[in-house]
């Protein structure tokens, strides 16, 4: 029996990628996996050791965020003396983090300069009545607010590039600079093999990708800015209709049925993060998004198409100038 000595805690395909490609196999056979509702069972099922759990849908529902605190301890009896790599945050984190030291996983290759330019940003909790702050505590822990790596416990945080480092998150931190792409090229075969499988990337996908004009790179526009089925359509339309060999990579969290109103593209099946595509090779003549980090890691030789936020309004209060 393995003694699982590391916890990741996860919720997103590019974040886990990350994991996988810069812990040695040994470490990721002794990994507890915690994952998060937006990353796909199929993914989940394919790892070593996993156990899932609600993030998305947690937020308000503060019995559950109190189990957690217990729960974890189930799951691993030795929590209180494994490493912890999380994704500070996730709705989720703090009950895992607790008291605990913990690596800040990135959400994105860019995602502290993006949060910089967000509309919602951590701050340090001001004093409040008791009520408040016991049920702060009980309903998300000690770490409420604390995100993005912005506490004492948070000993180390990987970025995916140097100008990350002079973010206002990082500027004056620990922190450790993660070339991801260095990683896939000086992977041997069997982390090569292991993340393929686990993101289920499929000789069918991959041919396709190879053949693309034209990749559309979505988020979860309706989850995230509660657009409709018809604003979502408008905005791509003009992108995908009349074209010919568009690839549609879909966010983990899109759920927009992209087969029922473009049937003219390629949806790929696999849930792989747009950028380990990229360091196995993939680079279309030309990209699209609106707003996503995931086209930043495109070769210099494909055509990047940002469409900005300001596309609609919705997308631009909630994201904010990007």
């Amino acid at each position: 029996m393995k003694i699982l000595r590391n916890i990741c805690l996860v919720d997103t395909p590019y974040a886990l990628s990350i994991y996988l490609l810069k812990m040695p196999m040994e470490d990721i056979e002794k990994t507890l996996f915690f994952v998060g509702d937006s990353i796909d069972s199929r993914i989940a099922e394919k790892l070593p050791h996993y156990v899932s759990i609600r993030n998305q849908s947690a937020k308000n529902d503060w019995k559950y965020m109190s189990w957690l605190r217990v729960y974890k301890y189930l799951k691993c009896l030795l929590y209180p003396f494994a490493k912890l790599y999380i994704q500070d945050h996730l709705y989720i984190a703090s009950q895992f983090i607790g008291r605990y030291k913990y690596t800040n996983i990135p959400d994105g290759p860019d995602c502290y300069s993006t949060w910089e330019k967000s509309p919602y940003q951590p701050w340090v909790p001001s004093p409040k009545s008791l009520k408040q702050i016991i049920k702060n505590f009980l309903s998300h822990g000690a770490m409420y607010d604390l995100k993005y790596g912005m506490n004492n416990q948070c000993i180390n945080r990987w970025v995916m590039n140097q100008r990350e480092q002079y973010t206002i998150y990082i500027k004056g931190r620990k922190s450790e600079v993660v070339d991801a792409a260095d990683l896939w090229c000086n992977a041997d075969m069997d982390k090569q093999v292991l993340l393929k499988t686990i993101f289920y990337i499929s000789e069918e996908d991959m041919a396709r990708m190879q053949d693309a004009e034209t990749m559309i790179l979505t988020q979860p526009l309706r989850e995230d800015c509660k657009l409709t089925d018809k604003e979502m359509y408008d905005i791509y339309a003009p992108y995908i209709n009349g074209a010919s060999k568009v690839l549609i990579k879909p966010h983990p969290r899109d759920k927009f049925e992209w087969i029922k109103y473009f049937s003219n593209a390629y949806v790929i099946e696999s849930r792989a993060p747009m950028q380990l595509l990229n360091y196995m090779g993939f680079a279309p003549k030309r990209a699209m998004t609106v707003s996503s980090s995931s086209i930043s890691a495109m070769p210099e030789s494909t055509e990047k198409i940002y469409l900005g936020t300001k596309i609609n309004d919705k997308i631009f209060q909630t994201y904010g100038d990007r």
